[in-house]
């Protein structure tokens, strides 16, 4: 017990010690401030009180000294004041270090004396022009910062200079990503401020060049704190997507994907009229512009953004958002004259597919479905070029995503109207050209079962790729690739052969005709039926000998490639064979 009492009867001796110094002298403030909150353990609520009062005092008279350098010295000349000026602005630092510490300090009450240095610390923030003034407005946006955390009272007062401190850190050229986490963590700062107040104003703007700061949108707190911004003031919502809509067409691809993502997040965090607002002044305008833009490059940058909201349709509640907000601006732009603003329209509808909203009944979400397939059969017969192949591309595309739920009776009739009237499109090769590379899509995507068995047909009805075997000998290059891209893909299918498709025989006559890449496509197909794998040596040989014989010219062509598609073992054995047979006159049973 006596123990007890001579620490107590020493912490109280020591903290005596300490104000009295502290009051009679600002140098003793200076020399606390390093150990400030060690100093001030065991620190009674009159001891706090009598601290801030000394603070208050030293504060007074330091604002008053360090006066000059609250304007900036002209350039090249020296600086004003002096050592005096120096000290004060250490004063005032040392004073935001202990009230700092004093602040975080759970135990310790803040009295009024304390508050009113911090307000006056905090309206003098970017009053401080002089370069020696740097380290005191780190000091005292640390002292703010720490209030606000704290929960201290008053802490309301020291928000706007604070946050605008922050933002401007963020958004110079030196900031780094932890620049942009401290601002994160100060958000809820933002929510004191009026922002239909004019005095607001350059805060505001500060906020809206976060929004296109790239630092800013890379970081993960970043992000977040733009998603925060769409929730301060229904107003703001429309200044926000103005500032990223100006950004959209010039900036980079993975800054549009974080666009989207953010819009997203945004929407899904809102209610009332902030969901309101995100609905129909952002997302539905970005909708409306992805539509009617004049340009394809345009287009395509609206869709990158909204692009990650598609891809959100396995959330609660994404579908039917979609579909309501789609649905006044799609049908229509489907329909209209301009045959761009068809195929903006038909883009987003692929991408959007399907749009729906489940917690309709049954019969309305098939009709829903249907009139979205009737929408995209209309569009493979349009008139327009561009617009047949999106169209192409896209039935295809939802083909494979979607083929397990769509009904044969819808699947075949779509299948069959590609392959015996758009792949033979004589208005343009471009459309062709889709065909095969959205049938090659369907098959490297989906290699279902249902998908396989209606692709291969059976013996009462041909398969649906039976119509494409005679543009084998299209007159266009780009067709011909397409078409043996395809029949490599079909090689890779186990139960669907590509001979079935086209015949060897038509492969071999187009062989000697084509140029050096296709050749090689048709090498790749030919070269294991003419030299069978796994196979004795008569067998390997005797197809290749009689091809030899018959067909000189497609012979020399295969073989000229085979050293691009065989293993050089392979090759080597190919080669000894030949010359086995060469010297045994021919005859493969020979060898």
């Amino acid at each position: 017990l006596f123990d007890w009492f001579y620490r107590l009867f020493a912490l109280m001796s020591r903290a005596e010690g300490l104000l009295l110094e502290l009051e009679s002298s600002a140098s003793k403030l200076v020399e606390l401030a390093p150990t400030a909150g060690e100093s001030l353990q065991g620190f009674s609520a009159h001891e706090v009180e009598r601290l801030s009062e000394a603070l208050a005092v030293h504060v007074h008279a330091a604002l008053a000294a360090a006066a000059p350098a609250f304007d900036a010295a002209p350039e090249g000349s020296s600086a004003v004041g002096g050592e005096s000026v120096e000290g004060a602005l250490g004063i005032l630092a040392a004073a935001a270090a202990v009230a700092r510490a004093i602040a975080v300090e759970p135990s310790f009450g803040i009295p009024e004396k304390l508050q009113a240095v911090a307000e006056a610390l905090h309206d003098i923030i970017f009053d401080l022009h002089d370069p020696r003034a740097s380290s005191l407005q780190g000091a005292i946006v640390e002292l703010c910062e720490s209030w606000w955390l704290a929960e201290r009272p008053g802490r309301d007062e020291l928000v706007p200079q604070t946050i605008s401190y922050l933002l401007v850190s963020a958004l110079h050229e030196a900031a780094t990503a932890a620049d942009v986490k401290r601002l994160w963590a100060l958000r809820s700062a933002l929510g004191v401020l009026d922002y239909a107040d004019p005095s607001v104003a350059a805060l505001k703007r500060l906020l809206l060049h976060c929004m296109i700061k790239p630092l800013v949108l890379r970081c993960a707190e970043g992000r977040k704190l733009l998603v925060y911004l769409f929730g301060l003031h229904p107003p703001f919502i429309a200044e926000l997507h103005r500032a990223i809509k100006a950004q959209i067409p010039v900036c980079r691809k993975s800054l549009r994907d974080l666009y989207g993502e953010i819009y997203f997040r945004a929407w899904r965090a809102a209610s009332g009229a902030y969901l309101e607002r995100l609905e129909e002044g952002c997302l539905q305008d970005l909708m409306f512009h992805a539509v009617h833009a004049a340009s394809a490059n345009m287009a395509t940058a609206l869709r990158q953004v909204l692009a990650y909201t598609h891809a959100q349709k396995r959330q609660r509640g994404v579908d039917s958002m979609l579909l309501r907000l789609y649905e006044p601006i799609l049908w229509r732009a489907l329909k209209v004259a301009n045959p761009h603003v068809r195929r903006n329209a038909a883009t987003l509808l692929i991408e959007a597919f399907p749009l729906q909203d489940p917690t309709l009944p049954l019969t309305q979400l098939d009709e829903a479905l249907q009139r979205q397939f009737d929408a995209l059969a209309a569009l493979l017969k349009d008139d327009s070029v561009p617009v047949r192949v999106v169209a192409v591309q896209g039935v295809c595309r939802i083909l494979a995503l979607f083929w397990e739920l769509i009904p044969s009776s819808t699947s075949t009739p779509l299948l069959l109207l590609l392959t015996k009237e758009l792949a033979h499109d004589a208005a343009a090769n471009s459309v062709r050209v889709a065909v095969f590379q959205g049938l090659r899509f369907l098959l490297a995507n989906n290699g279902s079962a249902a998908c396989l068995a209606t692709l291969k047909g059976s013996a009462a009805s041909k398969s649906p790729l039976a119509p494409l075997a005679p543009l084998l000998h299209d007159s266009s290059q780009r067709v011909r690739r397409a078409m043996l891209d395809l029949l490599i893909e079909l090689s890779k299918v186990r139960g669907l052969a590509w001979p079935s498709l086209a015949r060897p025989e038509a492969l071999l006559t187009r062989l000697p005709l084509e140029p050096p890449p296709l050749q090689l496509r048709l090498a790749r197909l030919l070269l294991p039926l003419y030299l069978p794998a796994g196979k004795t040596a008569p067998l390997q040989l005797g197809r290749l000998l009689k091809l030899c014989a018959e067909r000189t010219a497609c012979a020399a062509a295969l073989l000229q490639h085979t050293p691009k598609l065989a293993a050089p073992s392979a090759i080597v054995k190919v080669a000894k064979l030949l010359l086995c047979a060469m010297l045994a006159d021919g005859s493969p049973e020979a060898i």
